[in-house]
């Protein structure tokens, strides 16, 4: 029985430890589309053929555009949470069911 609950110990904290790690991951991600975001602007911003309007239009596309990857990476990173806990309940569940009846004799 002392053993069950140091696996599950160990389980609990491995999980913290790793959602931390896909928070950092995300938080790159991010970081990495708003620098892309950022160089973008600038190189529109420095395009002398382009008329005032198109330009407010293109700002507008790339600021767009960055929102939905953003939007896309935090969907993804919760889907992905979402799906690590539901596999993480069904093999608790699993290992109930084997240390139940072994329990029982």
């Amino acid at each position: 029985m002392k053993k069950i609950l140091l696996l599950v110990v160990l389980c609990l904290f491995s999980t913290q430890a790793l959602a931390k790690s896909d928070i950092r991951k995300l938080e790159k991600k991010i970081a990495e589309i708003e620098r892309e975001y950022k160089e973008d602007i600038l190189k529109i911003e420095e395009k002398h053929g382009l008329s005032a309007e198109m330009k407010q239009l293109r700002l507008k596309q790339e600021g767009e555009k960055k929102d939905l990857k953003i939007k896309q990476m935090k969907e993804k990173y919760d889907l992905k949470t979402r799906q690590k806990s539901e596999r993480k309940t069904l093999k608790q569940k699993e290992r109930q069911k084997v240390v139940s009846p072994s329990a029982q004799n």
